[in-house]
C-alpha cells in the first residue's frame, strides 16, 4: 500500500485514495515507508476513553485523529470504526481494503464487512471499483475444535492470573497491572477492576473461520468474492510499480539480525554520515538494533552472540527499577503458558533469574507464590 501511496505522489491524478485498514500501527507504518505528511492524510480511528491516547502514541509525529465529516485529503485512512455505518462523500475517492499476514484483526469477512466497506464512499465515480490487498493466511492446519479448546485454554488462564492480580495491592499492584495486562489478549482494565473479556475470545474463534477460510488462499479468496457478486480481477493495473525505497526496506526485514545489527555498528562510526536514509530505515524497520547498540553497546551484543531473546532480556534488567518487576516480566518470558510445570522447574527457572541479576537469593518454593 504504501508502494501505491508513493506511486499516486509521483505521477499524480485526480484520486484521492481511501484505505481500510484495522489496524493503527500498520497505517502508521503504511505512512512512514511512503513518506507522508499530516497536511496530506485523514487519519480516522478510535477515539474512545480507553483508546484515543494510545491511538495517538502510535501515530507518526504531528498527525492526529479526524472524523468522516471532515473535508477528504490525498490519503484517507479509516479503522473498524468507519466499517459500516458510515457516509463518506468524496467523488473523486477510490477505496482501498488491505489486510496484514499477521494481524487476523485486520481481515474482515468477505460476505457481509467487506461489501458494507465497499459501499462507504457514497458519491465517487470509482464506487464500483475497490482494490484489495491481502495475503494469505498464516495459521497452521488445525481444526476449529482444537483451535476453540486453545481459545477456551487461553481465557481460563487469564481469569486465574485476574484473580491473582486482584489480590496484589498499592505500587506493585500498579506496575504488574502495566507490564502483565498488555500481554494478556483477553484481560483489560476499567475503572481500576480487572476485566477478562470472553466475548473478544468468542469473536477470535469467528475470525478463525474467516482467516482460516476466505483468507487461506488465493483460490478461496476468489470463490468467496465470486459468491458475494463480485467481479474479481487479479492484478493492480496502472496501480502496479516498482520502487527502489521500498525494496530497500524490504531487504532490511529480510535480513538477519546479526548482520543488519553490524550493518548499523559501521554506519554509526561515520563521522559525517553519507548514508543517513539506510540508518535511518533500520532504526525504524528494526528497533531493536538501535536499542541494543545504545544500551548495550556493540561488544555486549556480540558476546550474547546476537540472539535477539537474550538481547530483549537484557533490555528488560536495564529498563525496570525494583527487582521484583524484574523477576515477574523475566520469569514471564521463561515459562509456556497453558501448561502445568512442575514446582522444581520453576524453581529451577527462579534461581537462574537470581543468578543473572545478582541477588545472591537461593530460590524457595514459597518464592512461587510471591
Amino acid at each position: 500500500m504504501a508502494r501505491l501511496c508513493k506511486s499516486r505522489m509521483k505521477f499524480g491524478g485526480e484520486e484521492n485514495y481511501h484505505i481500510f485498514l484495522n489496524s493503527v500501527e500498520g497505517i502508521s507504518k503504511i505512512i512512514r515507508l511512503a513518506g507522508l505528511y499530516p497536511e496530506e492524510c485523514l487519519v480516522v480511528c478510535s477515539v474512545g476513553k480507553d483508546s484515543k491516547d494510545t491511538n495517538l502514541a502510535k501515530l507518526p509525529e504531528g498527525f492526529s485523529i479526524g472524523n468522516t465529516s471532515e473535508k477528504p485529503k490525498l490519503f484517507n485512512f479509516y479503522t473498524s470504526t468507519c466499517f459500516e455505518g458510515q457516509d463518506i462523500m468524496d467523488p473523486v475517492g477510490r477505496t482501498f481494503i488491505v489486510s496484514e499476514k499477521y494481524k487476523d484483526h485486520t481481515k474482515m469477512d468477505v460476505m457481509t464487512t467487506l461489501l458494507q466497506i465497499c459501499g462507504r464512499i457514497r458519491d465517487s465515480r470509482y464506487k464500483f471499483e475497490i482494490i484489495q490487498l491481502y495475503s494469505d493466511s498464516i495459521y497452521k492446519d488445525v481444526t476449529l475444535d482444537e483451535f476453540k479448546q486453545s481459545i477456551l485454554r487461553t481465557v481460563e488462564e487469564a481469569e486465574r492470573n485476574a484473580a491473582l492480580l486482584d489480590q496484589v495491592s498499592g505500587s506493585s499492584r500498579e506496575r504488574l497491572l502495566k507490564e502483565f495486562v498488555n500481554k494478556e489478549p483477553y484481560m483489560d482494565v476499567q475503572d481500576g477492576r480487572i476485566i477478562v473479556d470472553r466475548n473478544l475470545a468468542n469473536l477470535q474463534i469467528v475470525n478463525y473461520g474467516i482467516v482460516n477460510g476466505q483468507y487461506k488462499t488465493q483460490c478461496n479468496m476468489n470463490a468467496a468474492l465470486l459468491s458475494a457478486g463480485v467481479q474479481v480481477r487479479n492484478d493492480l493495473g496502472k496501480f502496479e510499480i516498482d520502487d527502489e525505497e521500498l525494496e530497500d526496506v524490504q531487504s532490511i526485514e529480510r535480513t538477519p539480525f546479526k548482520e543488519i545489527f553490524e550493518e548499523y555498528v559501521d554506519l554509526c562510526k561515520e563521522p559525517y554520515n553519507m548514508n543517513y536514509f539506510r540508518k535511518n530505515r533500520i532504526e525504524i524497520e528494526k528497533p531493536l538494533v538501535k536499542e541494543a547498540y545504545e544500551k548495550l553497546g556493540p561488544d555486549k551484543v556480540r558476546e550474547m552472540k546476537y540472539h535477539q531473546s537474550n538481547i530483549k532480556r537484557e533490555l528488560t534488567k536495564l529498563q525496570h527499577e525494583t527487582l521484583d518487576t524484574k523477576i515477574f516480566l523475566l520469569l514471564d518470558e521463561l515459562l509456556p503458558r497453558q501448561v502445568a510445570i512442575p514446582r522444581s522447574e520453576i524453581k529451577e527457572k527462579l534461581q537462574k533469574i537470581y543468578d543473572e541479576l545478582g541477588t545472591n537469593q537461593t530460590a524457595k518454593a514459597t518464592d512461587i507464590k510471591r
